[in-house]
């Protein structure tokens, strides 16, 4: 066995971090029925791009499967915390942008993102490409409770919701804060902005296809075996549920604004 080597120093470090843990919806399924090398190099350059992007405020990243983590370091202090959670949230912003295609230049891809964003401790490692430590594993665990293609924020962090420039909503129902990425990515680039036109009638493709999908789908379970159908139409229910909020939060969106709502008429 070799001698366990030590990392030199400078190439991680080990604090308390504000993380979101980002999933790529669908990004697994279309692997496994797709899979071919398109797919697989589609999955990959969207990576590199979000790896190989802006640095912002000294954000850090680290890509592995279908995930996407990135997180700041804080100081012991509130002002520091206040700051990472609005650094981050912008940055999250952009990103849920990036990934549903608009992007991606000549790549033909685009996924919804779920996601949870906590404050914990962390070693990370950029250049090594790791990342350990009790902050990813509440911000994993986040992640998986998020349900529909949002991302939520840890009750340790309401306090920095609501005493902050992130726009945010309440959903009553599972007693959570989530971002408010529409809003923010209007806020980030100025209303009427390209990117925020661009992001708002991706979305609405992306429903619309996304219901012809399921129409299609479902029609298709009557010819499987009988033993087979309930598992195929829990799937596509759970597929239909994820769309049916999104297409709510979106028209919520546009409905403050008149301009974007005659936009995606």
């Amino acid at each position: 066995m070799e001698d366990y080597v030590e990392l030199p120093a400078g190439t991680y470090d080990i604090g308390e971090y504000m993380i979101v843990f980002l999933d790529m919806l669908s990004a697994k399924s279309r692997l496994l029925n797709q899979a071919t090398e398109e797919a697989m190099v589609n999955v990959a350059s969207c990576f590199v791009k979000a790896a190989s992007g802006e640095n912002h405020d000294g954000i850090k990243k680290v890509c592995f499967s279908d995930n996407v983590v990135f997180c700041i370091k804080v100081e012991d202090d509130e002002e520091s915390k206040r700051n990472a959670f609005l650094s981050l949230s912008k940055v999250v912003a952009t990103y849920m942008w990036m990934f549903s295609g608009a992007g991606f230049d000549g790549i033909e891809f685009a996924t919804l993102i779920r996601g949870g964003m906590t404050i914990g401790k962390l070693a990370i490692s950029e250049q090594y490409n790791f990342i350990i430590g009790s902050g990813l594993v509440n911000a994993h665990d986040l992640e998986s409770k998020a349900n529909y293609p949002r991302v939520i924020f840890d009750k340790k962090l309401e306090k920095y919701v609501s005493n902050s420039d992130v726009p945010y909503i309440k959903d009553n129902e599972s007693d959570c804060y989530y971002l408010d990425y529409l809003e923010c990515l209007d806020k980030n680039y100025g209303h009427g902005s390209f990117m925020s036109k661009e992001y708002l009638k991706i979305l609405r493709d992306m429903i619309d296809k996304e219901k012809k999908q399921i129409e299609l789908d479902l029609k298709k379970i009557e010819n499987l075996e009988k033993d087979k159908r309930p598992d195929e139409e829990e799937r596509i229910k759970k597929i239909e549920e994820k769309y049916i909020w999104l297409e709510e939060y979106l028209l919520s969106f546009v409905k403050k604004y008149p301009d974007y709502k005659r936009l995606l008429k």
